[in-house]
């Protein structure tokens, strides 16, 4: 054992290993600014990365979870599932590799159809779980603010909304001045969410204020979108319909600029509600004819059918 560890020790030393090193950083820094813009362009570079990776290695984890990430963010739910379910009895994966396998597979879960609802709830449960284990032991061990909006992500999938808010106004306080673009948007961006549905309605307008501050200042098309979307929703909560179809109209163009065609059908849809709700039924037949039915969800296609009873 002591051989191979100096042997290992010796090749990384040569040139051409350390030149392999480097550019395998560098690539991957490369990736990671592509993936912070655009989950679009992310996923192909990270399969045509993948093409070139051994299997399990360090490159190949990483890049394992950009695409487990950016397949949840484009709603390719069935992807996501058919991807991360065949992983899920390695016992010797990395512990960060299992937190983001255990999340997206619980959160892909809707879409096997080999489950029934109640088999999907129970190992909802079981997975969700042990992420939170995980999680929890990773932040003893290397306290971390993204691990705490993990776990406050987490404490919202399965409905514990009150504790969630509280840990991630927490991070406000203690984490005010921190930098990270990605941080920011994800932090306000969950606040938003947990209080529409704690019912804060203001409050939600103002993070997901926030929230569109930072997907803008880190230049990312598609979080810009759904940023925008949200904060349509919250404003049509309290009635302020002129503001959400302003909303709306960007996100629209966001989702059209980072080509991310569920999110623009989605949020057509909310637009043609808008514009009933203003009363300009006219307007709102023209954007309902132009919606891609081939890009609804099941529960989208169901609003796209109650809308069309009301024009």
């Amino acid at each position: 054992m002591l051989l191979r560890q100096i042997l290992t020790i010796v090749i990384l030393l040569t040139p051409f290993y350390l030149w392999a090193a480097k550019n395998s950083v560098k690539n991957m820094l490369d990736i990671d600014k592509i993936c912070r813009k655009s989950p679009t362009d992310c996923l192909f570079e990270v399969n045509q990365k993948l093409q070139q990776t051994p299997v399990q290695s360090r490159v190949w984890y990483d890049l394992m979870q950009y695409k487990f990430e950016n397949l949840f963010v484009l709603q390719k739910i069935n992807i996501l599932n058919q991807i991360t379910k065949p992983l899920i009895k390695n016992k010797k994966l990395p512990i960060p590799f299992q937190v983001s396998l255990f999340i997206y597979y619980a959160k892909s879960l809707n879409e096997d159809k080999t489950l029934n609802k109640e088999e999907i709830k129970q190992e909802q449960k079981i997975f969700i779980d042990k992420a939170q284990n995980l999680l929890g032991l990773m932040n003893n061990i290397y306290p971390n603010p993204n691990l705490l909006i993990q776990l406050a992500n987490l404490q919202m999938y399965v409905g514990d909304y009150k504790k969630a808010y509280q840990l991630l106004q927490s991070l406000i306080v203690k984490y005010n001045q921190y930098p990270d673009l990605a941080f920011n948007l994800d932090l306000y961006g969950n606040l938003g969410h947990l209080a529409d549905r704690l019912n804060y309605k203001n409050q939600a307008i103002k993070y997901w204020s926030t929230s569109l501050y930072w997907a803008k200042q880190l230049d990312n098309n598609q979080q810009t979108a759904t940023v925008y979307f949200n904060l349509a929703n919250s404003q049509t909560i309290v009635n302020d319909f002129n503001k959400a179809k302003s909303s709306v109209i960007n996100a629209i163009k966001y989702a059209t600029l980072a080509h991310d065609d569920v999110k623009c059908s989605q949020a057509q849809l909310l637009y043609v509600q808008i514009l009933l709700d203003l009363k300009q039924k006219v307007e709102a037949r023209k954007i309902l004819d132009s919606v891609q039915i081939n890009t609804l969800s099941e529960a989208s296609l169901t609003k796209f059918m109650q809308l069309k009873t009301k024009i």
